[in-house]
């Protein structure tokens, strides 16, 4: 057991901090996966299951005793030693339960070396199979339980925006990544500039679910895993529901339709205000420097001479002083500020800048300015994704 077991145990870890290893094998190898364990343990366990003994009501007895003090007891007080999240005790304890894949190997083997006897091997497969048929209903119960007084965000809708360094098929990952999260997804954009991808997606919460913390870092990290780019940036920003409903009838999804006016005619707090994390503010500036608010970015271009235009996407760790910064590079290269918006949600600052070529500045490479505000961005301490291209 020690040897191929333990060994390619070994061999999981050493890939455990390679880039996208996760999400390659799940994405490769899931469907082979499903058929692989079920040939696994029908092979190397149902086969050696002595169905005379397993069937003997004495056999069923003992196992049950067995199950219920070291199966499901003795794994749901260990719930109790994690102190700092008392309530979750019993959350943490039938979790353990159903934990017995490995047992059944290390009792097969054991039968096979002679180490126990038929009859005690049946006991304990009985104590197994009823551990785990026991944990799931259990679980599911306490859970509910737990979770049935806790304050929800509210946010059914969101924006995600992700800047990462350019790979073929980038966009098909993100999605992958976002069905396996249970979300649907109603809108979906991707550019690139052929160094740095931009997509954004405008994608909903499944059922009853809402966005919360520990649904936005899972987010997070997956799309992290999936994209493969330690420096990728990614935002999440809420939508107001009724900015959905043109969009979902749109589409034609009279469930999700009917579903959110319903949220919408009977709640009394706008999901913004509901969600803690600090920090959701929108910006939109010019070579005036006069402030509006909440102009899609489609409509920044409106009445600006594009001919010679620069669009910039940028996404950033926050940091409040480095769009002056970028402005005043841009203006060593060639380039007035002409508009552009500003986001800043979760410690991300996401800016859509448009600047005009000075004429005298025509013949600029956008490569080498790009080149140059990720110096900027590198010499201030700013991890960034940035993309440059004309329009």
């Amino acid at each position: 057991i020690g040897s191929h077991l333990l060994g390619a145990f070994v061999a999981g870890m050493s890939f455990s901090q390679v880039s996208r290893s996760m999400f390659t094998w799940r994405r490769q190898m899931k469907r082979l996966n499903q058929w692989l364990i079920k040939l696994f343990f029908a092979c190397s366990v149902a086969f050696t299951i002595p169905t005379k003994e397993l069937l003997s009501f004495d056999a069923f007895i003992k196992g049950l005793i067995l199950s219920i003090i070291a199966g499901i007891f003795g794994k749901v007080i260990s719930g109790f030693a994690y102190y700092k999240q008392w309530n979750y005790k019993y959350i943490i304890g039938f979790a353990m339960v159903g934990r017995g894949e490995f047992a059944y190997l290390v009792a097969a083997k054991s039968m096979e070396l002679g180490l126990i006897l038929n009859e005690l091997y049946a006991i304990i497969v009985w104590a197994l199979l009823i551990a785990v048929i026991i944990a799931p209903i259990a679980f599911k119960y306490v859970l509910q339980k737990s979770f049935k007084h806790s304050i929800k965000s509210g946010v059914k809708w969101f924006t995600i925006k992700a800047e990462a360094k350019h790979h073929t098929g980038v966009h098909f990952e993100v999605v992958d990544v976002l069905h396996n999260l249970k979300l649907d997804i109603l809108e979906a954009k991707v550019e690139t500039d052929g160094d740095t991808d931009c997509s954004e997606f405008i994608v909903g919460v499944s059922g009853d679910d809402n966005l919360d913390k520990d649904k936005i870092h899972e987010i997070l990290h997956d799309i992290r895993e999936a994209v493969g780019d330690t420096n990728a940036q990614i935002q999440l920003l809420p939508i107001d529901e009724m900015d959905i409903l043109p969009l979902l009838a749109t589409i034609g999804n009279d469930q999700q339709l009917i579903e959110t006016q319903t949220r919408i005619n009977t709640r009394t707090n706008t999901a913004s205000n509901v969600v803690t994390e600090p920090g959701n503010e929108q910006i939109e500036f010019n070579s005036n420097d006069k402030l509006s608010s909440n102009l899609s970015t489609s409509s920044i271009i409106d009445d600006i001479d594009n001919e010679y235009l620069l669009e910039i996407k940028l996404m950033a760790s926050h940091s409040p002083k480095i769009f002056a910064t970028l402005i005043e590079e841009m203006e060593i290269n060639g380039i007035e500020l002409a508009r552009g918006h500003m986001e800043d949600f979760l410690n991300t600052d996401s800016l859509v800048i448009f600047g005009r070529f000075i004429r005298s500045h025509y013949d600029v490479n956008v490569r080498d300015i790009k080149s140059n505000l990720k110096n900027i961005l590198k010499l201030n301490g700013v991890s960034a994704e940035i993309l440059c291209k004309k329009i």
